[in-house]
């Protein structure tokens, strides 16, 4: 995937920007795409920009950009599971 989009930093609110410029029914599509694949290549967004009906450049960014904040905060929420068990021990 290519994460270099997401160039500003890892913010967690920079995701939740990028997740109000699709509808329900597109964020719903992307979070079950992401299920079975987390990281897809450019053909693949291109193939779920069409789906999607989405003919704008700057919107495959906007995918780009939300399956690699997906995968971010996946990634934040296992790294905040493991800080709590160490904590708790």
């Amino acid at each position: 995937i290519a994460c270099f989009v997401w160039n500003k930093g890892l913010n967690p609110t920079k995701f939740v920007q990028v997740e109000k410029k699709f509808t329900n029914e597109q964020i719903q599509y992307l979070r079950q795409y992401y299920t079975t694949n987390k990281c897809p290549g450019i053909d693949e967004i291109v193939e779920i920009a069409n789906h999607l009906n989405i003919n704008n450049f700057i919107y495959r960014i906007y995918l780009l950009n939300w399956f690699c904040g997906a995968l971010i905060d996946e990634i934040a929420v296992q790294q905040r599971r493991y800080e709590a068990t160490i904590t708790a021990a």
